[in-house]
């Protein structure tokens, strides 16, 4: 996500809250594949657009569906909460609305062209049930070092259990469970490939002062976000 606005030279602010959601979804869909997302695979999917002085994206023509948008995010203003811009790692900047917005160059992804297409399936954009919470939080109870990851199971057509992608917890006829087992002896633990998935700040940062008087703060929320000034 932050390379993607440093990329587009945009504030987290300035994103619409279908851009989040789009942005958030296509790194989801291409890391529940074991595919690293690149900015310039997202470009391949998006165009950027402005609308209302806020940027979103797009799906381009003739690029493959990765989701099915929410048609639209009613409420999301209750879900606001402040964060010290001091612990967001990345060069963000305000980008004039009124600047030309470049349109992609980049041929959309084709089979044969890209290696990880043939893996990518639509991952529905849903509210995550009770059980697909259990799910996440026992693949989250880890530690640092921790050689450790969870594997689901589902029965094939010869009800042998097998290993299942991640990805298929979110689907409607999931009906297996979730395992942790040690991982191999070359392998990362999966709460440090999380951990690695995330520019976290370092400690310094998380615990300097807001000034007294005005100090810069983000605001945000799950699809939204936004950046002023507030009382400190």
């Amino acid at each position: 996500m932050m390379d993607l606005l440093e990329y587009y030279n945009i504030h987290i602010s300035q994103l619409s809250p279908l851009g989040m959601v789009r942005a958030r979804h296509f790194e989801y869909t291409f890391r529940a594949q074991n595919v690293v997302p690149l900015v310039e695979d997202f470009r391949r999917f998006y165009q950027m657009t402005e609308m209302m002085g806020f940027f979103s994206f797009r799906m381009r023509d003739g690029a493959p569906k990765l989701m099915n948008p929410p048609k639209g995010l009613s409420k999301w203003k209750a879900e606001f909460f402040y964060v010290k811009a001091a612990a967001v790692t990345a060069r963000l900047h305000l980008r004039n609305v009124t600047d030309t917005i470049a349109t992609e160059k980049l041929n959309t992804p084709e089979q044969g062209k890209q290696a990880w297409l043939p893996h990518l399936h639509l991952i529905p954009f849903k509210k995550l049930a009770n059980r697909e919470l259990q799910i996440l939080r026992m693949m989250l109870q880890g530690k640092p070092g921790q050689k450790t990851k969870p594997v689901l199971k589902e029965k094939n057509e010869d009800d042998l259990a097998i290993d299942a992608p991640l990805w298929r917890m979110f689907c409607s006829d999931f009906e297996g469970k979730i395992e942790i087992v040690k991982c191999g002896l070359d392998e990362e633990g999966w709460y440090d490939t999380v951990v690695g998935n995330f520019r976290v700040p370092d400690e310094a940062a998380l615990n300097a002062l807001l000034a007294q008087g005005k100090g810069k703060v983000f605001l945000v929320c799950p699809h939204y976000s936004s950046f002023g000034n507030i009382n400190s």
